[in-house]
């Protein structure tokens, strides 16, 4: 393996590529959520005595206030969900990004070794990482670099 020790020390490998993306789906989260909320004060709380009579409902105190307090509580168990969901969506988020953003690291740090003339170590990836066929190419071309020189010194 190239690195020996796969356990991560980091919960973020690489801030300019997961922070972003983190924060998309987080963002995604949030928007659809507050546009549900919306749509809950505006078609409930907000017009609920308009609505009733537009329909033709008897808009009585009582039934207004029992269906006022019912909406009152599904809006704060959305934004209870709201923010459960926002931190189920980190959680996963940093997961998933670290299938990109581990290999990238692994792959650049490589790379930088490779430059200053070490060619022993192959890149070596995780299992569920991605990236895996680059990873399989430049360890390809490690090989064929091997090679060559290896030929070349059995020349001398």
């Amino acid at each position: 393996m190239f690195f020996t020790n796969n356990k991560r020390k980091s919960y973020l490998i690489d801030k300019k590529l997961q922070l972003p993306f983190i924060g998309m789906m987080v963002l995604i989260v949030v928007i659809t959520t507050l546009q549900l909320l919306g749509y809950v004060y505006y078609f409930g709380i907000g017009n609920l005595e308009a609505e009733a009579m537009r329909l033709g409902i008897d808009a009585d105190p009582i039934t207004l206030s029992f269906i006022i307090v019912q909406q009152k509580e599904m809006l704060l168990a959305l934004i209870v969900l709201l923010a459960f969901n926002s931190l189920l969506i980190t959680f996963f988020g940093l997961l998933f990004s670290h299938r990109i953003a581990g290999p990238l690291f692994n792959i650049r740090r490589f790379m930088t070794n490779m430059a200053a003339g070490e060619y022993s170590k192959d890149v070596r990836l995780r299992k569920n990482d991605f990236f895996q066929d680059i990873a399989s190419a430049i360890n390809a071309s490690l090989a064929s670099i091997r090679a060559r020189n290896d030929h070349q010194l059995s020349l001398l």
